[in-house]
């Protein structure tokens, strides 16, 4: 399996991404808390779906994220990912368990915001 290892830098908060060209799985975190609801989480979602997509050719991107993450579901909602599925009951913290919730994105349902306009054969520009 090939992995490609992309880290984004967003003022001093750190997006770390993976995508494994076999089965591509993704995720993000913004862990400095003051840069969080800023747009920049569905932003860096936005990017890795165009280079994964555009500049990788992959198909269908996955991830799975926690229940009570519901800014990252959003930021991922807003990028183009929909919920496919929960395995319930799947975690037990402060008291309650929580789901983990799977997402996805094709690439037949995403709009490229950058790359589709970059990356087209010289006859069409």
């Amino acid at each position: 399996m090939t992995m490609t290892h992309c880290n984004l830098s967003v003022e001093q908060t750190y997006v770390t991404s993976i995508i494994a060209t076999a089965l591509p799985i993704f995720g993000i975190e913004i862990g400095e808390a003051t840069y969080r609801g800023r747009g920049y989480g569905t932003e860096a979602v936005r990017l890795m779906l165009d280079y994964a997509f555009t500049g990788l050719g992959l198909h269908n991107i996955m991830l799975e994220t926690w229940e009570y993450n519901r800014a990252g579901q959003g930021a991922y909602k807003k990028a183009g990912f929909q919920e496919i599925g929960r395995r319930h009951q799947a975690k037990f913290m402060n008291g309650k368990f929580w789901d983990i919730v799977y997402m996805e994105c094709l690439s037949t349902e995403f709009v490229s915001p950058v790359l589709g306009q970059i990356l087209v054969p010289d006859e069409l520009r």
